[in-house]
């Protein structure tokens, strides 16, 4: 079995768990994970989930924005920014929004957001320690 742990930064309060067979990759199951989080009222418009790279598809940035937030998935060393930033367009869902222009400002924030935080990625790599520290001093002490 393969645990996937949602904390809240920077309380580490575990927010969500959730169970998956041990041979389906994380990046598969980001959108499960991501419906789960909405869901449950987890997550907000504007909110950033960090992500290690287990995580990291091109699909799922694009998954994470349609949901309204910034998915800083941690990327691998293959990552080019200026084929994301190529692959994030509108969604067609917002062509029948009530204020379209109120859509376009929110979905430019979130991607512009997106890319700002993916150029400094490595700052964040400090809270996945964290998080690994905590995760492994659980292990020991069973």
């Amino acid at each position: 079995m393969k645990l996937t742990l949602v904390l809240e930064h920077p309380s580490l309060k575990p927010l969500l768990f959730l169970l998956h067979p041990a041979n389906r990759h994380e990046a598969r199951i980001f959108q499960e994970v991501l419906d789960e989080l909405k869901g449950r009222k987890i997550i907000r418009r504007g909110d950033v989930v960090i992500m290690d790279k287990g995580f990291y598809a091109y699909r799922n940035y694009l998954i994470g924005i349609k949901y309204g937030i910034v998915p800083l998935i941690f990327p691998r060393s293959n990552f080019d920014l200026s084929r994301l930033d190529g692959l994030l367009s509108y969604p067609l869902s917002i062509l029948g929004s009530k204020d379209l222009g109120k859509e376009r400002r929110r979905f430019r924030a979130l991607k512009a957001k997106l890319i700002n935080l993916l150029l400094r990625w490595q700052e964040f790599k400090v809270v996945r320690a964290v998080i690994e520290d905590i995760l492994n001093s659980q292990n020991h002490s069973d």
